[in-house]
């Protein structure tokens, strides 16, 4: 029975892993192909940079577990910010994104992003606690990224006049800007 679970668990991250790779790379490969491929926008969303992260850790999670290596405390510290990342991912697209236009967005790939892969790492999540008890003091680090994600699209927003996402442009005299969007992204 644990090796079914272990061999189960290996095969689940890497299929989400690989997978999720695959998509975001077809996605890039069919911007590309239409003209509108712009690598420094493309990598500018929240969406595409937790999901490459995310799928980067179950990828390295499920060789570590193939090769029977205990996830360490900074292993489990690493998982638990790929899923606060893509915890955010889902429920700031279900809540605020999901009636957007997603342009040439292919469907396979905004259901992957956006609804699978959020709740794949949750769940892997929960199938596989953290072996080590993680501390208060610890959990600061997880809001790096999302952190100087935000300051980064705010700083390069007006310099680039390019958002990755409408409703985070910051507010001019002639336009409005949903404000728990903002400070969501």
């Amino acid at each position: 029975m644990l090796m079914y679970r272990r061999a189960s668990l290996i095969a689940f991250r890497l299929g989400f892993g690989v997978t999720t790779l695959v998509a975001i790379l077809v996605q890039a490969l069919r911007s590309h192909t239409a003209g509108v491929f712009i690598p420094a926008n493309f990598f500018s969303y929240f969406t595409n940079l937790s999901n490459i992260f995310a799928a980067i850790v179950l990828i390295i999670s499920a060789l570590r577990l193939l090769a029977r290596r205990r996830p360490t405390a900074s292993d489990d510290l690493i998982r638990g910010a790929a899923t606060l990342y893509m915890a955010v991912t889902g429920v700031v697209y279900a809540a605020l994104l999901s009636g957007e236009d997603v342009g040439l967005l292919l469907g396979w790939v905004n259901v992957l992003l956006h609804y699978l892969m959020p709740i794949a790492v949750i769940v892997d999540w929960l199938y596989q606690p953290p072996g080590s008890m993680l501390r208060a003091k610890q959990l600061p680090v997880w809001f790096i990224f999302p952190l100087g994600y935000l300051l980064y699209s705010l700083i390069r927003g007006p310099i680039a006049h390019w958002y990755p996402y409408e409703s985070s442009s910051v507010p001019t005299s002639q336009s409005t800007c949903d404000s728990s969007s903002s400070i969501a992204w």
